[in-house]
């Protein structure tokens, strides 16, 4: 008996704990002061932003080029100049600490960190390695649009579908549809500087977990340029060790 009573009481605390867990991010607005509405975009913050309408028509650029643009997908994103907030939110949904910025893919919440999102601009510009059109330039509208594909290809692929991608196609399509766009826009963009800074082992010295990100994001742009679509880079079809070797060939 007192077994079984233990069992229910458990069970009574981790119905309790989803319950507060879910009430919590249900209601994550109440955390933030300000609320900003524009089309399918809610957007709430701690501090007061300028132009919003400037910032949804810079995300709106950027994620129609995705091949699996949905237009009656919303999206709901918290801008956190707070970091204790962030790492809170963080913490609370098991999601990687510190970052620029998290996706709570089957409630398509997306929280940002305004402060670290700064401090990766400004160390990388310190150190004169500072990427553009990647998550390694330290761009607000970079970060949030990366967070958005995530949610295109939740919503696309579904749930169970979309939880066996492995991490290089879910983090390199992402990085690489988020910048479509803005490389589009610049005459002077050449993907063979990209693959020159991947095999430059001096520029990412021991900083391994930062150069998978990278790394992801030219392996899926090179599958892109050879004309292979969502669908044939998310089958199984599509392997890790057949994207290095398709660089490998357009390197040579």
């Amino acid at each position: 008996m007192k077994f079984k009573k233990i069992i229910v009481r458990l069970i009574s605390i981790i119905i309790c704990l989803i319950i507060i867990y879910i009430g919590v991010l249900k209601s994550a607005a109440l955390f933030f002061t300000y609320h900003y509405t524009h089309s399918n975009y809610k957007i709430f913050s701690d501090t007061e932003l300028d132009s919003t309408e400037i910032l949804v028509k810079s995300l709106n650029e950027r994620i129609k080029s995705c091949e699996i643009y949905n237009n009656n997908l919303k999206h709901t994103i918290y801008i956190c100049s707070s970091e204790s907030k962030f790492r809170f939110f963080a913490k609370m949904t098991g999601s990687s600490y510190p970052s620029q910025g998290f996706n709570v893919n089957y409630l398509n919440k997306i929280f940002i960190s305004k402060s670290f999102i700064k401090q990766v601009h400004a160390d990388r510009k310190k150190a004169n390695k500072l990427i553009p059109y990647s998550v390694l330039e330290g761009n607000m509208t970079e970060i949030i649009c990366h967070e958005i594909i995530h949610s295109l290809a939740y919503e696309y692929l579904g749930a169970k579908k979309y939880a066996l991608v492995p991490f290089w196609k879910q983090e390199g399509y992402a990085e690489y549809a988020a910048n479509i766009w803005s490389k589009q826009q610049d005459s002077a963009y050449d993907f063979n500087d990209r693959i020159d800074i991947y095999l430059d082992d001096n520029f990412w010295g021991e900083n391994n977990g930062v150069k998978d990100y990278y790394e992801a994001e030219i392996l899926v742009e090179n599958l892109m340029l050879n004309s292979i679509g969502f669908d044939s880079l998310m089958s199984n079809h599509t392997s890790f060790e057949h994207a290095l070797m398709q660089l490998k060939f357009y390197s040579e």
